[in-house]
């Protein structure tokens, strides 16, 4: 038997893994290019000028970057620029240091954007010079070299000082000639390039003195390509909404809305709210800062329907000079994060939102969003290596959530404003079909034909009237039953699981065991899981049956609450129901109990982070003597500012709401000759200190004994 040996080695990094460094891990040659400018920002450049000469021509191009920053000392390139990963950058990062001259925050961090000038040619001269510095600095890299087999440590690398004369007298900074270019240039990569270096810092904010300047003589074209700045086409949105998230996930924002169609709409509102989800719960109930940090954020949106673009700003426009700027980007310390933001880049996941709830979501084409983080407050926000976006950590999902919630408040105080228009556009709107019949009877008797056809054309009208009718009820059912209410559905999937959970026991006990055991013990177990569960689906049955027919209040209540009560139960939530009065009336049931499951799921939904939980359901009579159900909770209650949008398709402060619930709730009260009402904590003694929803019901449905 051999001997048995130990020791200890160390790694041999081949040549070529610089060269993976630069070809891999930048992803595309105007990201390599960002980076070196990147890198003349933490040199306290105040100007960095890109020059292209020739590059239409690989053999003869040269790309040369070149800054007026504090340069590098012979001692810098020896034992920083040339070492890898040097950690120089994220050490000062890391004690919060800035940089020397304009107290910058520090951009660089991983120690291998330098190696993004491989990306773009085979051999780069680097020529640097401090301020005090006699002499300049130079460095020859050849790429090619570095694909030989050999190891790193093999490979040498030139450098020489001299007279300066690229940064004579006083100049100081640094310049990268890029040669043997692997690529050639198109006038729509050098475009592509111009418009991301104009990206790269953010809009309408304090800029930085610093100016990026593209120079390429051999495209001409470039400068005939007059864009408007992006700042000019931000003024132009609809709604804006300006402000940020804090440490403790709190949001304080503006929100204003103009426009030119409708100049008496125009608002600017405060919204200050605590947008931490239900899922940022710590054990002992209370909810946990944010592992994100604060950002800010600035939202801005357009409404693309061919109405508004005609109000506003022309599909021309809109075509032009803001849907390339769509999407939601990221800044660090003001300069941009990729890829968010770009074309096909829905990191958010905007698009699929807008499928599901197309009246509430915004898409991202029609939204410019601008989210600032900073080195500092967000440490935990890091780039990838490749700088194709941020690490994918709880820090980053939790940033995630709170920008989603954060737009949500901005949608549903948009949804206001196109509530408003909607309605304001409907009066100067009849219905199509009411208004072609018109159109038609007008013309009939004005050629004196109206006696012969007038009841021909009745028909059709009460023909029309009558199919609204027939299809609009079942549609408010069938909408209740498959949108706003799942529940039902949801409860016999939990009992199903909780009866498998009990027969996987008995499998375990078996094996364990054998026959006998606890199984007897667990029948009566199952028999009430298995009970609960037809109990449920005889709710989903009930809520199915359309017929007018004559009820008690009280039975509509009581089967509403036994298909909620694992529910009820399950969030430890108190209800009681006081029968007041005995109250029976004529209607539809189903719509009824709709009703009251809708109810019932957002007091559950707005209970949920409220201690005391409790809901009451009272039935009588008003002071009119209107018979009514009124369901009140304890919860946050509903805001006066929201009243007049309450009941419309597609407006939530949910945010997964749909939008839908108590607008089928105001429609099923309709077809029962009611309507649906709100009261407030002090209005009647009874009220609850949160929501309180009135379901009225009209005097002459009821049935008097």
């Amino acid at each position: 038997m051999a001997d048995a040996q130990k020791g200890s080695s160390v790694f041999k990094p081949r040549a070529r893994l610089l060269s993976l460094l630069g070809e891999q891990l930048i992803t595309n040659e105007v990201v390599a290019i960002v980076e070196l400018v990147k890198n003349a920002f933490d040199a306290d450049a105040t100007r960095v000028t890109v020059r292209f000469k020739k590059t239409s021509n690989i053999e003869e191009g040269e790309i040369v970057i070149e800054d007026n920053g504090t340069g590098m000392t012979l001692d810098t390139i020896l034992n920083v620029w040339l070492e890898p990963g040097t950690e120089y950058r994220k050490t000062q990062r890391d004690k919060g240091e800035r940089s020397r001259v304009f107290k910058r925050p520090i951009l660089g961090e991983k120690g291998i954007g330098r190696f993004a000038a491989h990306r773009l040619g085979n051999v780069i001269v680097l020529t640097t010079k401090t301020q005090d510095a006699e002499s300049e600095v130079s460095v020859e890299v050849n790429w090619l070299m570095f694909e030989q087999s050999k190891y790193l440590e093999e490979i040498p690398v030139y450098w020489w000082t001299s007279a300066p004369t690229i940064f004579a007298l006083e100049k100081h900074g640094t310049r990268i000639v890029i040669r043997e270019l692997k690529k050639a240039w198109t006038l729509d990569m050098v475009d592509n390039l111009q418009e991301k270096l104009e990206a790269l810092q953010a809009p309408l904010r304090e800029k930085y003195n610093f100016e990026i300047n593209l120079v390429a003589p051999e495209f001409p074209d470039l400068k005939k390509r007059k864009k408007i700045s992006l700042d000019e086409i931000l003024k132009k949105a609809l709604y804006s909404f300006e402000g940020s998230v804090d440490a403790d996930g709190r949001l304080h924002a503006i929100y204003e809305f103009s426009h030119e169609g409708f100049p008496k709409l125009a608002r600017k509102d405060e919204i200050e709210k605590d947008i931490r989800p239900k899922g940022f719960l710590l054990p002992d109930g209370s909810k946990r800062s944010p592992l994100c940090g604060p950002f800010d954020i600035r939202f801005y949106v357009w409404d693309l329907d061919s109405r508004d673009l005609k109000e506003t700003i022309s599909r021309p426009y809109y075509d032009k000079n803001i849907k390339p700027h769509t999407g939601l980007r990221i800044y660090r310390d003001g300069f941009r994060v990729w890829p968010y933001g770009e074309p096909g880049n829905d990191w958010l996941g905007l698009d699929l939102r807008r499928v599901n709830n197309p009246r509430k979501c915004l898409s991202n084409n029609q939204i410019i969003g601008l989210i600032n983080i900073s080195g500092d407050s967000n440490p935990e926000l890091n780039d990838k290596t490749d700088r194709e976006g941020i690490i994918e950590t709880k820090a980053y999902e939790d940033f995630q959530t709170l920008v989603l919630l954060a737009l949500h408040q901005f949608e549903t105080e948009r949804r206001k404003e196109r509530i408003k228009i909607i309605a304001l556009r409907k009066k100067k709107r009849i219905d199509r079909t009411t208004e072609a019949i018109d159109q038609l009877r007008k013309k009939l008797k004005k050629r004196d034909h109206l006696p012969i056809y007038g009841k021909d054309v009745k028909r059709v009208e009460n023909a029309y009237f009558t199919e609204v009718r027939d299809t609009i009820e079942p549609l408010i059912v069938s909408a209740g039953i498959g949108i706003a209410y799942q529940m039902p559905a949801h409860e016999i999937v939990l009992t199903i699981k909780d009866l498998e959970n009990i027969i996987k026991s008995h499998e375990s006990d078996l094996r364990r065991i054998g026959i006998g055991g606890k199984i007897l013990e667990t029948v009566p177990s199952m028999l009430e899981i298995t009970g609960m569960i037809r109990g449920v689906a005889d709710g989903a049955l009930e809520l199915t049956k359309r017929k007018p027919r004559k009820f008690s209040l009280r039975s509509a209540v009581d089967f509403t609450c036994y298909i909620k009560e694992p529910s009820l139960k399950a969030e430890k939530i108190e209800w009681r129901i006081d029968e007041r009065d005995k109250i029976t009336i004529n209607g539809q049931k189903n719509l009824v109990m709709a009703c009251v499951l809708n109810l019932l799921d957002n007091s559950i939904y707005w209970l949920s982070e409220v201690q005391g939980k409790l809901i009451q359901i009272v039935i009588d009579h008003d002071i009119d003597l209107s018979p009514r159900i009124v369901v009140s909770d304890n919860g946050p209650g509903i805001s006066r500012g929201d009243l007049p949008y309450l009941g419309e398709a597609y407006w939530t402060r949910k945010p997964d709401g749909t939008g839908l619930g108590l607008f089928i709730s105001k429609r099923a009260m309709k077809a029962n000759k009611g309507e649906v009402d709100f009261g407030f904590f002090g209005d009647e003694p009874d009220f609850l200190s949160g929501a309180n929803v009135i379901l009225r019901f009209s005097p002459e449905v009821e049935i008097k004994k």
